[in-house]
């Protein structure tokens, strides 16, 4: 995989090293610092999708100085019809908004797609924790949202209507007409800063998913992306994932984004052959578990 790109300037080149979901080990620190003396113009870039450039680097160095951050754990990030860097926020490991477990699933996605070839363009994959998308993931390929779907336990409310008033920054949470505590669905954002504030603990999570979108990109035509599907677990969006690169690999024409084809083909039909793959895999996963 190519790790470096020409400059304006002849004979120099700037090295692009992934970053996956933004996470550097200090022991990295130096290597990257000593490359950048030696081999670079001693400055370094933190790109929009958290990778790091060292550039000026003449490119008869660039074989050498590659190597030495090779040592330590550094690595090429992709150019071209590739998956780029998985980006990803702080998520549970720090976060206090984080519905989940933002950091493992960036790094589950990296490991199993980083090598992915053959794409008919390039890929961007963004994950965030919770409805404020601090890493935009509407505007990525393929975008995962971490979200919590709040339910009112009637039996332990005790009608205060204090969250009424004074816990939803997006008035979700109302007062019926007989008077009970519930939640308006096309209000809420399942953002899940509701649950635990009740001192009756009315206000709990039902369950905790990753909402997927699809086919959002920035650049000169920008597009949001389209929700896909809640997903509960790691794995099932690993999986998701797969199915949705298999049905860009074989539907996309080249130089194609994910959203434009989805534009082609339309949403309800891409969603379609989303169902068709996973039934099909689930099938031959079945048939190889039997045989």
């Amino acid at each position: 995989m190519r790790s470096f790109f020409s400059q304006k300037q002849s004979n120099f080149s700037t090295i692009r090293l992934r970053v996956p979901v933004g996470i550097i080990y200090v022991e990295q620190l130096d290597a990257l610092k000593e490359v950048a003396a030696r081999y670079g113009s001693g400055r370094l870039h933190l790109t929009v999708r958290k990778t790091v450039e060292i550039p000026g680097v003449a490119n008869k160095d660039i074989p050498r100085a590659i190597a030495q951050l090779a040592s330590v754990g550094w690595y090429s990030s992709a150019f071209g019809d590739n998956i780029r860097n998985v980006v990803a926020c702080p998520g549970a490991y720090s976060c206090p908004n984080a519905q989940v477990d933002t950091q493992s699933l960036g790094l589950e996605i990296d490991s199993n797609f980083a090598s992915e070839e053959d794409l008919p363009a390039k890929i961007k994959i963004a994950v965030a924790g919770c409805p404020n998308s601090c890493t935009h993931p509407i505007l990525n390929d393929i975008g995962i949202i971490g979200v919590t779907r709040v339910k009112v336990l009637q039996d332990k409310c005790e009608r205060c209507y204090i969250c009424v008033e004074d816990y939803c920054r997006e008035n979700a949470i109302k007062k019926s007409e007989e008077g009970q505590v519930i939640i308006d669905p096309e209000a809420c954002v399942d953002c899940g800063e509701c649950v635990g504030k009740c001192l009756s603990n009315a206000l709990v999570a039902e369950s905790r998913a990753y909402r997927i979108f699809v086919g959002g990109k920035l650049g000169r035509h920008p597009q949001i992306g389209t929700y896909l599907a809640d997903i509960l677990t790691i794995p099932e969006v690993v999986d998701m994932v797969e199915v949705v690169l298999a049905v860009y690999k074989k539907y996309g024409q080249p130089g194609e984004r994910l959203g434009e084809l989805i534009n082609r083909l339309s949403m309800e039909r891409f969603r379609q052959l989303v169902v068709d793959y996973r039934k099909q895999k689930v099938k031959v996963a079945c048939a190889q578990l039997v045989y």
